[in-house]
């Protein structure tokens, strides 16, 4: 089992996992308010990739154990964003993350697919992006549901059909 979450009495991302028989809890940033809305996957190895929300610097970030030590990024640092992130891995274990805009009410998107971080804004049509969830299918495709607080609907993004 891998579980990441934020603590709310320290406002430290933490990661829970009981890989070697037995619980481990571990801090895995406290640089500030960080941890929220935090999202894992676990690749065929059993290393973590978590995105979560820095509410301090208000930026999406990603932490990984995947090189055998934790390495955290700062992904995206554009205004207020990185809320509601989710996280998904595909086939060859690239990691897709769907996340809020705050600054511009918007769905915003990154992967490492193409072997470095790209970042799109893939809906800004009103105030959109909200409680996203991100998966990825056998062939690579993205599918991310959302909230559109403007219209009060539930919008869908895909690229199945490129």
């Amino acid at each position: 089992v891998h579980i990441s979450y934020y603590d709310e009495s320290s406002g430290n991302l933490k990661y829970a996992t009981n890989a070697s028989s037995s619980w481990a809890i571990y801090t895995l940033d406290s640089a500030g308010d960080v941890g929220w809305d935090t999202s894992i996957a676990v690749d065929p190895s059993s290393k973590a990739h978590v995105s979560y929300y820095d509410s301090t610097n208000k930026d999406l970030k990603y932490a990984t154990n995947a090189s055998g030590s934790w390495t955290i990024y700062a992904l995206d640092s554009e205004g207020d964003v990185g809320r509601y992130t989710s996280i998904a891995l595909d086939s060859s274990n690239k990691t897709h993350i769907s996340y809020y805009d705050g600054t511009n009410g918007a769905l915003k998107y990154t992967t490492n697919a193409s072997g470095s971080w790209v970042m799109h804004t893939l809906d800004s049509v009103g105030d959109v992006g909200e409680y996203n969830s991100i998966a990825v299918d056998s062939n690579s495709k993205v599918h991310i549901s959302y909230y559109d607080r403007t219209n009060w609907d539930l919008k869908y993004a895909t690229n199945a059909e490129e």
